[in-house]
């Protein structure tokens, strides 16, 4: 199940694509998209484009993971799970994707961490 979201990116007054890793970390922590952003561009992000470097998250523990987006909403049913696919990042908040498009259930999770209730 999908929830729309684009994180606060439309009231930014920021003209962004290719941003899921800024919108998916504003949703995992709460903040609002524009604070994110300047978090992604403090470590070398350019508008527009995807970000490749090394984001050093805190308040988190990796969750130890093997199967599908369909298979992780239904084990991790509440809180906030920041979630890497091939190519794509997103943040599920109690057991619903929180992205501007769908992510397939089939697709398989490279890496997904789960929130301290820590703020970065």
């Amino acid at each position: 199940m999908i929830c729309y979201d684009d994180a606060g990116r439309a009231g930014s007054g920021l003209k962004e694509r290719l941003d899921c890793t800024v919108r998916a970390y504003a949703l995992f922590y709460g903040v609002p998209y524009r604070e994110a952003h300047g978090v992604f561009e403090a470590l070398g992000r350019r508008p527009c484009h995807k970000f490749y470097g090394h984001l050093s998250l805190k308040g988190v523990r990796l969750m130890k993971v093997s199967g599908t987006v369909g298979k992780l909403l239904k084990e991790i049913p509440k809180g906030r799970v920041l979630v890497m696919v091939r190519g794509h990042w997103f943040c599920a908040i109690d057991g619903r994707v929180h992205d501007l498009s769908r992510v397939p259930d089939r697709k398989l999770v490279r890496r997904a961490y789960v929130l301290d209730e820590v703020k970065p």
